[in-house]
């Protein structure tokens, strides 16, 4: 009575991430975004991640890998901004110590 449906079994080739990449690229040109966007998302993906996981197919991109790259990117940045803040920090003492040292000779 019921008509069972065919499967077909023909096989669809899995894009890499940087194949997809490539395709997004050009569907997004067609939305209605800044242009200033459009060059961050394509420089986040051309130097951040095609590097780290250009190579691996689209169905291998799970929820840990994704993490592991974020928290990844964050504590760099994260690092090189405490870095940054601290060589400021202490530049700043020195050209307060500076004044200071001036106004005293004054």
């Amino acid at each position: 009575m019921f008509h069972k449906p065919e499967i077909k079994t023909e096989s669809v080739p899995i894009s890499t991430v940087e194949e997809f990449a490539a395709k997004w690229e050009l569907e997004i040109k067609k939305r209605d975004l800044k242009f200033s966007d459009r060059i961050s998302y394509k420089s986040n993906i051309k130097h951040l991640i095609i590097p780290a996981m250009g190579h691996k197919l689209l169905t291998d991109v799970d929820y840990p890998l994704q993490k592991g790259f974020v928290c990844q990117k964050a504590e760099g940045t994260y690092s090189r901004a405490r870095f940054i803040k601290i060589k400021e920090n202490e530049r700043q003492k020195l050209i307060l110590e500076a004044m200071c040292i001036y106004r005293e000779d004054r």
